[in-house]
């Protein structure tokens, strides 16, 4: 149990391609459509900052477990979000914590809080929030280098479930 996340890239299939899929393999279902091809772009596991800015910035802060639509520009915001807190953060070692913690963590809380939820993951302000934080700033770098007009055919959609 706990913080599943997935951010999907959704492509309305026209109805030639449709035939095309439905000549290059066998379904075996008598009746179907063929509407969209769903692509898996990102996952995350109890990343519960992240699970908590798509709720306030895309969900308008309703958290129930239902897919929520991101623009682009919500992508946008979320990496450079993702760049400024990793900017403002500086992992050192605390001895009463026995591990790597942020310095300084007042930006990160500011912009990229944690949230607490059923089976959400810690709270810390620690190596694993950096190590997410840097780790969905990679990712999204990768799909915005992809070029506008390429990029501006897919639907994002993100869900989590717990």
């Amino acid at each position: 149990m706990g913080l599943d996340m997935v951010l999907y890239a959704d492509l309305r299939i026209s109805d030639d391609l449709a035939d095309k899929i439905r000549g290059m393999i066998y379904i075996p279902f008598k009746s179907f459509e063929l509407e969209k091809l769903r692509i898996e772009i990102i996952r995350w596991r109890k990343v519960n900052a992240i699970h908590n800015w798509f709720v306030v910035n895309c969900a308008e802060g309703v958290d129930d477990c239902m897919p929520i639509d991101v623009s682009i520009e919500q992508l946008i915001k979320l990496r450079n979000i993702c760049q400024k807190v990793l900017d403002h953060s500086k992992l050192i070692y605390s001895k009463e914590f026995v591990r790597n913690v942020i310095e300084d963590p007042s930006y990160a809380k500011i912009y990229l809080p944690t949230k607490d939820g059923y089976y959400f993951g810690t709270l810390e302000y620690d190596a694993w929030y950096y190590q997410d934080i840097e780790y969905t700033l990679d990712e999204l770098n990768k799909i915005l280098a992809i070029p506008a007009g390429e990029l501006s055919i897919w639907k994002f959609v993100y869900k989590a479930s717990w």
